[in-house]
């Protein structure tokens, strides 16, 4: 009976500790997959180490890196200053603490975008439900609009409103 999986007298925790792995080494059979997740764990590792040197040279403030990336996250734990390029084209080009500090992303209803000032927000778009707007100062938002929720925006967000589209208010 002690070699039984089964045994109602262990709590739950206790019970997957024992039929559960706790290491790549103790799962059984598929060892191509096994190698597979050991080749992207170590990628991965590497990143972030690679991040991380990159962040240690850039303390030197007569040093800096061109970062190219689609991987907001990595943008966003190294850069000081974002450009985004679309199509050949430079969108925007901001300090990333303004970006990630101050820009919001403000989702109402279509009642209540149109008492907005196009002034008061970069671009928006219109789902079936409701209306989203990027703007640049989400504090200012709050103070003027104080029936409006204003979300903090990801540089993922900010990148989406405009390579995805939406109509600014200079259109």
């Amino acid at each position: 009976m002690e070699n039984d999986i089964y045994n109602p007298t262990l709590k739950e925790e206790e019970f997957d500790k024992n039929i559960r792995p706790s290491s790549l080494d103790e799962y059984v059979g598929q060892s191509e997959i096994k190698e597979n997740l050991r080749v992207f764990i170590k990628a991965c590792m590497m990143r972030d180490e690679v991040l991380d040197l990159f962040l240690e040279f850039i303390q030197d403030e007569d040093c800096s890196i061109f970062f190219s990336s689609h991987i907001t996250s990595d943008i966003q734990k190294i850069a000081d200053y974002v450009i985004l390029i679309h199509q050949g084209k430079i969108i925007f080009e901001e300090q990333k603490d303004n970006l990630v500090y101050n820009y919001g992303v403000v989702k109402c209803g279509k009642e209540k975008f149109a008492q907005l000032s196009a002034d008061d927000y970069i671009i928006h778009r219109t789902t079936n439900m409701s209306v989203e707007c990027l703007v640049h100062d989400k504090e200012a938002f709050k103070r003027k609009y104080k029936n409006i929720i204003v979300d903090n925006a990801t540089l993922e967000d900010i990148m989406l409103f405009y390579v995805k589209g939406g109509t600014s208010c200079e259109d």
